[in-house]
């Protein structure tokens, strides 16, 4: 009797003295992944992330409160949004961000995140519908594999060093409301967004619906004249970037912006 009591003592005191991690999901270990390699791979002057994702609770929910993470359900670690926007963050594009496999929202705008967009940005996020990458120094060309990041609601790639033409391939984002490139580099067509007749009624009015602004570009004014009607827009389809002119940008709110939802 008494070594069965003390075989309960010896059980209960290794069962409580495993680490929690043994009771996080592979899902869940994923993102703790994803957001430690975002920590370690990007400078952060005002110590916003490096005193806020300590991870020193590896247990369920416990980087939902950090600062800049939302997550899906309050009882799971599984991120939905990094929203890291003017945190004198300075760096390249995060690549461990593919561990976050279920984020759909990412804002790292008016950061110093430099150097190029990932070519392979589709499959370092494959599920994103928000993505901000504005005022920053970004450079190079916008991959042409944006076009297969199929859930993209809002793309705002302002005020960077972008150049080359816009991928012919982004008429592939039939579910793209918002999209804005406004002071960059870039030169060339406008995109032949096929997808706007067949979502006609959705984009019925411009600047409420589909906010095309891709104007007041370093090298060329690229953005369509027509802020009402979605048949005069077409006819900028295709046209040179420099025959295009100023749209105003009224009319889409924050909530617009930074919209998702689970699936």
């Amino acid at each position: 009797m008494v070594l069965n009591a003390r075989a309960l003592v010896l059980l209960h005191i290794l069962v409580w003295s495993l680490p929690d991690t043994f009771s996080l999901s592979s899902g869940t270990l994923s993102d703790i992944s994803c957001l430690k390699s975002i920590r370690d791979s990007l400078e952060d002057s005002l110590n916003r992330i490096s005193t806020s994702w300590t991870f020193n609770n590896p247990t369920e929910r416990s980087i939902c409160g950090y600062v800049g993470v939302s997550c899906w359900y309050i009882f799971e670690n599984r991120v939905r949004g990094v929203q890291l926007a003017n945190m004198g963050l300075k760096g390249k594009f995060p690549r461990g961000l593919v561990d976050c496999s279920v984020l759909i929202i990412l804002d790292l705008s008016g950061n110093e995140i430099s150097g190029s967009i990932p070519r392979d940005i589709s499959e370092i996020l494959p599920a994103v519908e928000v993505l901000k990458l504005s005022n920053n120094n970004l450079s190079g060309e916008i991959p042409s594999s944006m076009g297969n990041c199929s859930n993209l609601e809002v793309l705002i790639l302002d005020n960077n060093r972008l150049m080359g033409q816009i991928p012919q391939q982004l008429n592939q984002l039939i579910r793209l409301e918002v999209f804005s490139v406004v002071n960059n580099l870039l030169s060339g067509l406008v995109p032949d967004f096929v997808n706007i007749t067949t979502i006609k009624p959705k984009l019925s009015f411009f600047t409420y619906h589909f906010n095309l602004c891709v104007g007041s570009n370093k090298r060329n004014k690229i953005m369509p004249t027509n802020t009402t009607e979605l048949t005069a827009t077409r006819k900028n389809i295709g046209k040179e970037v420099d025959q295009v002119t100023q749209l105003p940008t009224k009319g889409i709110g924050k909530e617009e912006f930074m919209k998702g939802s689970p699936r």
